[in-house]
């Protein structure tokens, strides 16, 4: 069953060490699957989608983010 835990562009941008905007556009281009929110330009990530996109792109952030995420369950 998939987490329903959600995080933000920021969380995942510190997570993976890279800024916000380029979190933004892995969501734009499709790589990343997110949700926006209503009336605004913000954008939700699910934990699972998350961690699934930094093992899928060997990104460093990986274990990091298994190590926080796990914390917000």
């Amino acid at each position: 069953m998939k987490n329903k835990k959600w995080i933000t562009t920021g969380v995942l941008a510190k997570v993976s060490d890279v800024s916000t905007r380029t979190v933004c556009k892995w969501c734009d281009s499709g790589k990343l699957p997110h949700v926006k929110i209503p009336g605004s330009s913000d954008r939700r990530i699910r934990i699972d989608d998350a961690l699934d996109f930094l093992l899928k792109n060997k990104m460093p952030g990986y274990l990091l983010g298994i190590c926080f995420f796990t914390k917000l369950d």
